[in-house]
Order: C-alpha cells, then sequence, then structure tokens
C-alpha cells in the first residue's frame, strides 16, 4: 500500500483542493476558457437538442474506460469539435460519465454517440480495462484507436 504525503491524502481522499500554483491547470484560466454552449450566439453551429446536433461537421470522441462492473473511477467518454482552421479552438461539445457499466455497455454507448455525429476518429485508452472496449468499438469503428497512455503521454497531453 502506497504511503501519501498529508497533503496528497487530503487531496485525493479528503476532497480538499491543491492549493493555488502547486496543480497541473489553473482553475482560473480554465473557467476564463469556458462557455455556455446553449447559447445560440456563441455557437450557432451546435444545436443540443437535434438528432445531429452538430449536422454533419466532423467530431473526434475519446474515452477512458472503467472496468466492468461499476468498481474503480467512472468511465469518461468526450465529444470534440476539432479546429476548422489551423490553430483554431477545440470545443468540447459533449461529455459523459459511465459508471457501473460491462463492456458491452461501454461500447454500445459509444456506437450511440456514433449515430448522433460524424465521428472522424476515436481514441480509447487502452491500458488496462480499456483494450477490452477497444476490441468491442473496432468492430463496428474499425479506425478506432487503442492509447497506452504511459505517463509519458499523459504529461504530452497536459
Amino acid at each position: 500500500m502506497a504511503e501519501y504525503r498529508p497533503d496528497e491524502f487530503a487531496n485525493l481522499f479528503m476532497c480538499e483542493f491543491v492549493r493555488r500554483g502547486e496543480s497541473a491547470f489553473d482553475y482560473d484560466a480554465l473557467l476564463r476558457c469556458a462557455v455556455d454552449g446553449y447559447n445560440k450566439n456563441v455557437w450557432p453551429d451546435w444545436q443540443p437538442f437535434a438528432p445531429r446536433p452538430l449536422g454533419d461537421r466532423p467530431v473526434w470522441l475519446g474515452y477512458d474506460p472503467t472496468g466492468s462492473g461499476g468498481k474503480g473511477d467512472s468511465g469518461g467518454l468526450v465529444v470534440l469539435a476539432p479546429p476548422q482552421v489551423a490553430g483554431g479552438t477545440f470545443r468540447i461539445v459533449e461529455r459523459q460519465q459511465l459508471r457501473g457499466l460491462e463492456f458491452e455497455q461501454q461500447a454500445e454507448a459509444i456506437r450511440l454517440i456514433t449515430r448522433r455525429y460524424q465521428v472522424q476518429f476515436i481514441g480509447i485508452d487502452g491500458t488496462g480495462a480499456g483494450e477490452a472496449v477497444w476490441s468491442l468499438v473496432r468492430k463496428f469503428f474499425p479506425a478506432a484507436q487503442c492509447l497506452q497512455y504511459s505517463p509519458a503521454l499523459k504529461r504530452a497531453l497536459v
């Protein structure tokens, strides 16, 4: 069993925030990036309640799976609208937390997203349980990529 410093334990298990300047992200800077996606003046091309919220605009999916049976963290599924011009902004247009689902149910949640959006790319964290979900997803989306999230890759993403 790993030992934690008191401040690490408080952050990980007692829901206490990390002190300013010690986190990977500046919380205030993240808040400045937030928008109300339901405001038609912000994202006029996104119609969240339409059968195809972005029409035929391509999106990318990212999925960080969870083990089956509901143990551990929830799986995180994100729908990203990539920029239309080089150097443009990525938008997170939808996110889902999947908890307590078997691998087949997690793959089905991804399949349902592919029916609503024009999916161009699917990347799935293949470490641990993720490879099982990826093997099911590639049956209906053969181009899905299984990514091995090493500490180096995670640092590069941050």
